[in-house]
């Protein structure tokens, strides 16, 4: 799972991208605000669509996708964890 930041003609931006290593089965979305929200709000569609059991996502432990202190009392972090 990875992010970018996108250029357009309106403005900036992020397209997050999650790749299935074994089956290439790719999903992307672009969104107007890249954070742990909108993270969980991509990854969480995913996890109950596909068919079997995630067990690993790898990400480059961006503030997006990282734990990190200052979240770890938060809703987001919550949720996360629990998957």
């Amino acid at each position: 799972m990875d992010i970018a930041e996108v250029q357009t003609g309106e403005g900036k931006l992020y397209l997050f991208v999650a790749i299935d290593r074994t089956s290439k089965f790719t999903v992307t979305q672009l969104v107007d605000k890249a954070d742990r929200r909108t993270a969980w709000e991509f990854l969480e569609p995913i996890l109950e669509t596909v068919l079997y059991r995630i067990h690993t996502i790898v990400t480059d432990n961006g503030i997006q996708f990282a734990e990190q202190p200052r979240n770890r009392n938060t809703a987001w972090r919550t949720r996360c964890a629990s998957t």
